[in-house]
């Protein structure tokens, strides 16, 4: 995970955040899918590797996104906050997966199918919602952008209209 995390910094300042993102959360879902039908120890492998790559770039990205948010102040405040929720998921999700293995147990043994494959569907709402985030989060900037332009440009009017009455007078 830590090699990836050295790439994937590259690629978010070339690609930016949500190409990042949007690959690490894939790739993630991936690895859960495989994992769900895995019936040897080569694909629990690559599964396991497809899950480090998804993570390691995901994590790093998400939570570079969240302290460039807010004032250097405030990294400390941002980055606990980031990894309270990382925390929180990763000490809730094992408990829920066994609730969910255990609900779909076939012949009383779990279902880790069903729970593997809840949590590839999981992710891949998690991609749905980042991404419709980020399409609102660019239109508001668009928005706040041209709105901007549009008051320089009556500021530069009404300036303008100052110097010909100065120049008039």
């Amino acid at each position: 995970m830590f090699a990836v995390r050295l790439i994937i910094g590259k690629l978010a300042d070339q690609k930016g955040l949500s190409a990042v993102v949007t690959i690490s959360l894939l790739v993630s879902t991936l690895s859960m899918v495989l994992l769900g039908f895995a019936q040897s120890l080569p694909v629990i492998l690559v599964a396991a590797v497809l899950r480090a790559v998804g993570q390691g770039g995901g994590q790093i990205s998400l939570q570079s996104a969240c302290l460039k948010t807010v004032d250097a102040s405030r990294r400390g405040v941002a980055t606990s906050t980031y990894f309270i929720g990382a925390d929180m998921g990763q000490g809730l999700g094992p408990t829920v997966g066994g609730a969910v293995a255990g609900t779909f147990a076939i012949g009383g043994a779990a279902n880790y199918t069903v729970t593997y494959l809840t949590a590839g569907v999981l992710l891949l709402i998690g991609l749905f919602v980042f991404i419709i985030y980020q399409r609102r989060s660019a239109a508001s900037a668009a928005a706040a952008a041209a709105s901007a332009a549009l008051a320089g440009t009556e500021l530069t009017v009404e300036i303008e209209k100052d110097i010909e009455e100065e120049i008039l007078t």
